[in-house]
């Protein structure tokens, strides 16, 4: 049977299942499959060369009004502004292209996801982009990158009932108010923050006065930040998933604040060692979770870190009913071992004094998987290959590991992560 004579509906969720690359081949098939895969190609939007591919893009899109009504998901990327990584490090970036842009956003109105690096300069340089995202009326999604005040003020005006922020800020950039920019969207249930300082200079160390009542969220993710811990735990009571890196706190709490504050919902934490350091580990949960993510780094060249982590992290985790951890083993690669084999995570020496010991320390663990990561990998990405995983048993005071089959990995940490605590 002939693709094409299959009826209009079946073709339709057949191609919606297809990715932008693969639609857009399909519709330089035939005329007859142009229509099909032209609208998939275009819910989903990805620039990422320069400022001429963005100003083609856009007058491509808005040439036939029918396009613009495919697009669902907007991504630019820092390479389409001339920008290689970190725009503090450049001078200048090219934004010649951005009221082709502005037109595009007005036109949007079935756009849910919106991801652009550059923000901050972007919209100060075409101010009319601010305006169009804030009127979006099907935004669910945002991903801001390089931001500074001008961003902040979007989010404040932002109409549509936002679920995901995420939000990237310059560096050496101070946004005291920004949780409270964020108090008119009270349906987000997931916040991914970098590099945000929210001091504003009245405070020792850098701390804040407080944050804003945000009961809708479930998700944090929070990379830098000097704001004490017990301060988003009373703003934020029904987290439910949280990702820790290079958080910093000199401040205490008062007389048994922190230990008295806690998240009652905790179910999924990710950490490295010198944030678990910061944050206060016997605090995280209230009502012993069955299941806490625990990702920490622990680089063997840095022995010191090690066995700091060892000899407090496993008996801080104790008093929480933990089913599952994974840990991450990063091991340092020196000049010219790049292209070594890694070591296997089942016989090297210090994952297995890892796993024992962590065993050993929290009655409640069922399950301990551990991997190993060089530079730049995440091993617990859902596209990497699955973990080595070690069921654990209890018998007569005796703790014992056996190694989980790989084929059985996979199936082990979907069933972990996606139960319902």
């Amino acid at each position: 049977m002939a693709l094409l004579s299959l009826n209009y509906d079946v073709l339709s969720a057949i191609v919606e299942q297809t990715d932008s690359g693969s639609a857009l081949k399909l519709s330089m098939a035939s005329r007859g499959a142009y229509a099909l895969g032209i609208a998939q190609a275009l819910a989903s939007v990805t620039l990422s060369r320069s400022q001429l591919q963005l100003s083609a893009f856009c007058n491509y899109i808005l040439a036939e009004p029918s396009r613009i009504t495919h697009l669902r998901e907007l991504t630019i990327e820092s390479p389409a502004f001339g920008v290689a990584r970190h725009i503090e490090f450049q001078r200048t970036a090219d934004f010649s292209a951005a009221a082709e842009l502005a037109d595009v956003l007005e036109r949007a109105h079935r756009l849910q996801h919106l991801s652009i690096a550059c923000f901050e300069g972007l919209i100060a340089s075409e101010p009319r982009i601010g305006d169009a995202i804030c009127a979006l009326p099907d935004l669910v999604e945002i991903s801001l990158h390089n931001c500074g005040r001008l961003a902040m003020g979007v989010l404040s005006r932002l109409r549509s009932p936002l679920r995901k922020v995420k939000f990237t800020a310059l560096f050496n950039r101070k946004l005291p108010t920004f949780f409270h920019r964020l108090q008119s969207l009270d349906r987000l249930e997931t916040l991914e923050l970098a590099h945000l300082d929210l001091s504003d200079g009245s405070q020792p160390h850098g701390e804040v006065h407080e944050l804003p009542h945000m009961p809708s969220l479930r998700s944090l993710s929070l990379r830098g930040s000097t704001a004490r811990m017990s301060l988003f735990v009373r703003a934020m009571p029904n987290l439910q998933r949280l990702r820790l890196a290079d958080v910093f706190s000199k401040a205490q709490g008062g007389p048994g604040g922190q230990k008295k504050e806690c998240w009652a919902r905790l179910a999924y934490l990710k950490g490295n060692v010198p944030d678990l350091q910061q944050w206060d580990s016997t605090s995280f949960a209230a009502q012993r979770p069955p299941f806490v993510f625990a990702g920490g780094d622990k680089d063997e060249g840095k022995i010191r870190k090690l066995s700091w982590w060892l000899d407090h992290i496993p008996y801080l985790l104790r008093t929480l009913s933990i089913a599952s951890i994974f840990i991450s083993v990063r091991y340092t690669q020196r000049p010219g071992e790049e292209d070594s084999e890694p070591a296997d995570v089942r016989s090297d020496s210090t994952c297995r004094t890892i796993r024992e010991r962590v065993a050993v320390a929290i009655p409640a663990l069922k399950y301990v998987a551990v991997a190993i990561a060089t530079r730049g990998e995440d091993p617990f990405d859902e596209q990497q290959k699955a973990l080595a995983w070690w069921q654990i048993t209890r018998v007569s005071g005796m703790t014992s590991l056996n190694v989980v089959p790989y084929e059985k990995s996979a199936s082990l940490r979907d069933h972990l992560v996606n139960m319902n605590y």
